[in-house]
């Protein structure tokens, strides 16, 4: 064999680059890019295909009013800050029709700034809003959104009747950071869509008629441990009810909307075991 057949013949042999799928590929980098938001800025680099394909989920899940010791606590995790990105108003629309999840940690009396904040996401579909106002801002625009997720004190959004408005309509999951006054429980048990209610109070009376007035609701959360005083013997053989201690709510929030390791999933987990006739003690 002369050397011109031998080049001929290694060339016959070599290997071409690796190269995976162009689906296989996008979808690597969008489970990367879905589960550690912060890393999403690097993918950006690695090529314009890459950079197309992740960077809608950069505005997946959103942190803003995120300052001081609260910022820190949003920057440990993975959520992406809109500190870090800049103001909203300068974010692409296109961009943050993505958002689904969004936590303003605080936000001033004006209510022109949440609505701006809560207009800018028009698909956002589960919200944290963990402040209490003296002067609450009353969002004239949450109407509008078709939320499923929220967690807020209920009248910083709507000053009378609450539970009325639109955007109570389609909630699933619900927390209150504070108690609803006795005269809107009513709007509250009839909510058509509410499977989930947490509270971070002890209101043994709203408990009992929610669990028998409330015919959609699979899962009632008290966040706190019970007062010495509190009664809850009755309660306590319904199935649906859980009383549990969340140690860092925003590390909670995050999780769930990360990866789905809320303590609404660990309650229906611990459901799930006393239905199967399994004792189980330990909800956290």
């Amino acid at each position: 064999m002369d050397a011109t057949d031998a080049d001929a013949q290694a060339a016959t042999f070599t290997c071409p680059d690796p190269r995976l799928p162009s689906e296989l590929e996008r979808a690597i980098f969008e489970l990367v890019a879905l589960s550690h938001p912060v890393f999403i800025p690097n993918l950006m680099l690695v090529a314009s295909r890459v950079k197309q394909w992740t960077e809608p989920f950069l505005y997946h899940t959103l942190v803003t009013g995120a300052s001081n010791s609260r910022w820190q606590q949003a920057h440990r995790l993975r959520t992406y800050t809109l500190e870090r990105r800049g103001r909203i108003a300068e974010i692409q629309p296109c961009l943050l029709k993505f958002t689904r999840n969004l936590m303003i940690l605080t936000v001033g009396n004006n209510p022109t700034t949440l609505d701006a904040i809560l207009l800018s996401c028009p698909n956002v579909q589960s919200v944290y809003m963990p402040w209490a106002s003296y002067s609450p801002p009353h969002s004239r625009s949450i109407d509008v959104l078709d939320l499923r997720h929220l967690y807020c004190h209920v009248y910083d959004l709507v000053e009378t009747n609450p539970f009325s408005r639109p955007f109570f309509q389609n909630i699933s999951h619900l927390e209150l950071f504070s108690p609803p006054a006795e005269e809107d429980w009513g709007g509250l048990i009839r909510l058509p869509q509410l499977t989930h209610l947490a509270f971070n109070a002890e209101i043994p009376t709203l408990f009992r008629r929610l669990l028998r007035e409330c015919a959609v609701l699979g899962v009632l959360v008290v966040l706190r441990v019970p007062d010495q005083q509190s009664d809850y013997s009755e309660l306590a053989d319904d199935l649906r009810f859980v009383m549990m201690h969340v140690v860092d709510f925003i590390d909670d929030w995050q999780r769930g909307v990360l990866d789905g390791n809320d303590y609404w999933a660990r309650a229906e987990d611990f459901i799930a075991k006393r239905i199967g006739g399994e004792p189980s003690y330990d909800v956290n």
